[in-house]
């Protein structure tokens, strides 16, 4: 189920190292690599634990999804995406993956409808409005581009809806710009099922009341996961400070 054949861990670098040179229009070119070697970590996490469902939330166009297929992972994949345009590029790409559901939604600690806001560059799309750091530092990539009312449900209530009544082990991805703890917090009643997960750590708020980044530890360890692996996604462009960072946790054996 997630078969790494010959060759897949060196195709993935390959093609991680010719996005690193190449596509230097990203806000952050320089922690490409730190992202492949993050992936590679998460992807030896999946095979070390036997987890049979990755849950994606906060797909946005399916970045993670798809560099773990290219890193050899065959699992089950459910992605979380609730701003319009990006569920439809979900929907589009998963319909060429057995393996992959999407679900047009957002998760949260509480069950309702909320107002997400859309930004012009829309990986900074959030609950959560942006600091005025994070307007300074990304300028017109922070602008808005509108308010939609999307759908919010706890992960706690859909899990078992999604995959049949199955308890099975998942590895829990949440990268929801400043509202990661609130999914936590949400999946409270299935975390024995979680081998793993990964989050992103603030420790420049870009996000008016999301957690600081020892907040989040906190949480996470005290529900019993321990760090396993730590990877900048920015840096302050003046001082090189990191302003977020990507965590991943696992359970200790």
């Amino acid at each position: 189920m997630r078969y790494r054949g010959p060759g897949a861990r060196s195709i993935a670098w390959a093609w991680a190292l010719a996005r690193y040179r190449l596509d230097t229009g990203s806000a952050d070119h320089a922690t490409r690599l730190g992202a492949l070697v993050l992936t590679d970590h998460v992807c030896a996490i999946l095979d070390r634990d036997e987890a049979d469902c990755v849950l994606d939330v906060g797909a946005n166009g399916g970045q993670y999804a798809i560099a773990l297929r290219q890193a050899g992972y065959r699992g089950r994949i459910v992605s979380f995406e609730p701003q319009p345009a990006r569920c439809e590029l979900l929907t589009r790409l998963a319909r060429r993956d057995a393996a992959w559901t999407v679900c047009p939604y957002a998760l949260g600690a509480t069950e309702g409808e909320m107002e997400l806001e859309l930004r012009a560059a829309d990986v900074f799309s959030s609950f959560r409005r942006t600091t005025p750091y994070a307007n300074t530092r990304y300028g017109q990539q922070m602008a808005s581009a509108g308010v939609v009312k999307v759908p919010v449900n706890r992960l706690s209530s859909v899990l078992p809806k999604i995959t049949n009544g199955a308890q099975g082990r998942v590895f829990l991805k949440m990268d929801t710009q400043g509202y990661d703890l609130e999914v936590f917090k949400g999946a409270a009643d299935i975390m024995d099922c979680v081998v793993g997960l990964q989050s992103e750590l603030s420790f420049i708020s870009l996000y008016e009341g999301a957690p600081p980044w020892r907040e989040a530890i906190a949480c996470y360890e005290n529900a019993g996961f321990v760090i396993s692996a730590l990877a900048p996604v920015s840096h302050d462009a003046v001082t090189s400070a990191v302003i977020e960072m990507d965590c991943v946790l696992v359970r200790p054996h």
